[in-house]
């Protein structure tokens, strides 16, 4: 089949069209010294993570009886240990109650997607055929539905059935399995563990399009020779926009988890958020390359971010400035340059970055951001200084950048700062974070004079 685009985006689970375009791409787990990761395998292998074939169950009423007929091959004891109440003597399970509302849904359903020998399925279908694929998916639905009777039979829940208002299928199960991990492609970057736990100690923070909070989370229960990894506690993330460009073609884009990433990253950019917003920086990639007639390769970053930004798009993970927030944009881009920087924080299944917009802000660090800028002069005026950093320090540095009087600096920040939502316009008075990222994404904007490369660098 031939296909003839000026743009073309793979959306498929496991970079499909990627492979058909001859892309290079890796599958399984990495080897520790080829993704420079610590913590990964000794030796790399073709193993990936285990798929889900999904159930969405309806809470049909008390006295309902909506068991479905014994599946082939059903057995009891490949499920007694998918939660506690039928198998105490295993520790750390959950109690059975929970598989219901782990995934609870509105209208009385539940989301059947359970990975502790419950519904997850191992099978590697990636680089096999479209009948072997069949095949394995219908040995997923089977393991499903197996599991289903195993909840109604031996767990008593019979009044949960199949959802009859889901899916059409003959089963009444997904159309298609949940997929985990599949091809990685070899992009214009690759993100490795490095880059979401210590950003800042990298520069492809600056070219980020999406944002994630996961924490790295592989299933590798259904095949047991998968290597127990010990996977590092990570703060919220952002995704560079390279890593959804193929080094090796010049008019695709990746708009699903096919992008490219460490096998151990892939724990916590295949989740479906994350996944969503790929979508729409591909889209976005996409279409400025046909508007303005360039090959991905060649669109400006900035303007990518800035189209992104646009719709209310993250470019950095910054947890308490949402996008409701009338400089929500100014404190992303000023974010996006590493002058006023995130503090992440590893937080249980939602991990988050801090902005903390109302603090005030402390001479070493605001040098540090300055100073990482191609013109870093600035932070050398205030060597000398300690503490936190005033509005005039910000008026100074920003007349320092732009080249503009201090004194008009100051009376247009005086005209601006009402209508900004700002508190008195007090000069001396320690700035908040906020309203230095106004300040000199305002007057200075460094986000746009200042281009970057894919990887972060800055652009003559």
């Amino acid at each position: 089949m031939r296909v003839t685009a000026r743009v073309l985006v793979d959306g498929t689970d496991l970079g499909d069209v990627a492979a058909m375009a001859g892309v290079g791409y890796d599958l399984g787990m990495d080897s520790r010294m080829t993704s420079g990761e610590p913590m990964a395998p000794e030796k790399a292998n073709g193993i990936i993570q285990d798929l889900t074939l999904v159930a969405i169950l309806k809470d049909f009423g008390p006295g309902a009886d909506k068991t479905i007929p014994k599946p082939p091959g059903y057995n009891p004891e490949a499920f007694r240990c998918s939660c506690q109440d039928l198998c105490p003597e295993e520790p750390g399970l959950h109690p059975c109650e929970m598989t219901l509302t782990y995934a609870k849904l509105p209208g009385g359903k539940i989301m059947l997607n359970w990975p502790r020998r419950g519904n997850d399925f191992y099978a590697n279908v990636v680089e096999t055929s479209g009948k072997e694929r069949e095949v394995a998916f219908d040995s997923a639905r089977m393991h499903t539905l197996r599991y289903i009777y195993f909840l109604q039979n031996e767990l008593g829940y019979r009044n949960l059935g199949i959802a009859d208002d889901e899916f059409p299928t003959p089963d009444g199960l997904a159309f298609y399995p949940y997929h985990r991990e599949g091809r990685r492609i070899h992009g214009l970057v690759r993100v490795r563990v490095g880059h979401i736990s210590n950003p800042y100690e990298g520069t492809l923070y600056r070219t980020g399009g999406i944002v994630g909070d996961y924490p790295i989370d592989h299933h590798h229960a259904k095949n047991p020779e998968a290597p127990e990894i010990e996977f590092p506690k990570v703060p919220s993330f952002n995704i560079p926009l390279g890593a959804l460009i193929p080094a090796a073609a010049d008019r695709l884009v990746m708009a699903d988890k096919a992008i490219s990433v460490s096998n151990i990253v892939n724990g916590s950019s295949r989740l479906q958020p994350v996944v969503l917003q790929i979508g729409q920086a591909a889209g976005a990639l996409a279409a400025l390359s046909v508007m303005e007639n360039k090959s991905i390769k060649n669109l400006s970053v900035r303007a990518v971010q800035n189209r992104l930004l646009q719709s209310g798009a993250y470019l950095m993970p910054f947890f308490d400035v949402e996008p409701a927030d009338a400089h929500f944009e100014a404190i992303q881009r000023i974010g996006a340059t590493g002058i006023l920087r995130g503090i992440g924080e590893p937080y249980l299944w939602a991990n988050r970055t801090w902005f903390y917009p109302d603090t005030t802000v402390a001479w070493n660090a605001f040098r540090e951001g300055l100073a990482s800028l191609p013109d870093g002069a600035a932070a050398t005026l205030f060597v000398r200084e300690t503490g936190l950093v005033s509005l005039e320090h910000g008026l100074e540095v920003v007349s320092r950048m732009t080249g503009n009087a201090l004194d008009s600096v100051r009376a247009e920040a005086n005209k601006q700062w009402q209508g900004w939502g700002f508190s008195r316009f007090d000069p001396q008075r320690p700035a908040t974070r906020k309203e230095l990222a106004v300040l000199l994404d305002y007057f200075a904007d460094p986000f746009t004079r200042w281009e970057v490369d894919w990887e972060g660098n800055w652009m003559p």
